[in-house]
């Protein structure tokens, strides 16, 4: 169910996007969930930024949970993966 730009000013609350980055950045296992269950409402690139959003933000939550000795090689791992990612994905375009 994908919903036009007229009817942007008509959605939930939860589903604004200024509310889905807060839930995301402040209560990151709220908006995981907020994202994943209402993925379906948005269009494809709305939903593509949002999923794309929280893995970014969800690995580095995953990270503040990790000891301090894994901490820099996680990042560093992580940032490689970002730049190859990247870099298949302008080759691809």
């Amino acid at each position: 169910m994908t919903i036009d730009n007229n009817e942007k000013q008509k959605r939930p609350w939860y589903l604004r996007k200024s509310w889905v980055y807060i839930m995301i950045l402040l209560l990151f296992p709220v908006g995981a969930v907020n994202v994943l269950v209402h993925r379906n409402y948005w269009k494809l690139e709305e939903r593509r930024e949002y999923i794309g959003i929280l893995v970014i933000f969800g690995y580095l939550w995953v990270l503040d949970f990790l000891p301090d000795r894994f901490s820099w090689p996680g990042i560093s791992i992580g940032l490689v993966v970002l730049l190859v990612m990247g870099s298949l994905q302008l080759g691809r375009n």
